[in-house]
């Protein structure tokens, strides 16, 4: 799943808290738009998010992380939403302009396109 989606689907999963990734000790569990789209994707452990979106630690155009681009500490990010500058759905939206395109990867350079759409095609012969 695209980070895109899995922000928009926890976001309903978590209280809203800038500052903070995840914090799973608290009921509901709290954190940043990163931390609720790990919840979407069932996953409570530190940082699997890396793990989830790989493209996270690439390096964008400003010579930052992704991360640092959405996550909690930048004025176009999560801080933004908790500032009621942007809304959820427009994070969500800024998120599928940069993400990568392939939403089983996750990654930039992604090795699984061609695999994908071969199975694709095969699907749509048989459909």
């Amino acid at each position: 799943m695209k980070l895109s989606e899995a922000i928009l689907l926890g976001d309903s999963l978590r209280t809203r808290t800038n500052g903070c990734y995840l914090n799973t000790r608290t009921s509901p569990p709290c954190g940043c738009a990163l931390g609720g789209a790990q919840l979407a994707m069932g996953r409570t452990e530190d940082m699997a998010f890396h793990e989830l979106w790989p493209w996270l630690q690439d390096i964008s155009p400003d010579g930052v992380s992704w991360r640092a681009e959405v996550g909690c500490d930048n004025e176009r990010g999560f801080e933004a939403v908790m500032g009621g500058s942007i809304s959820i759905d427009q994070l969500a939206d800024y998120v599928r302009s940069i993400e990568p395109s392939c939403g089983e990867c996750n990654r930039f350079d992604c090795t699984c396109t061609t695999e994908h759409k071969q199975v694709e095609s095969t699907e749509a012969i048989h459909a």
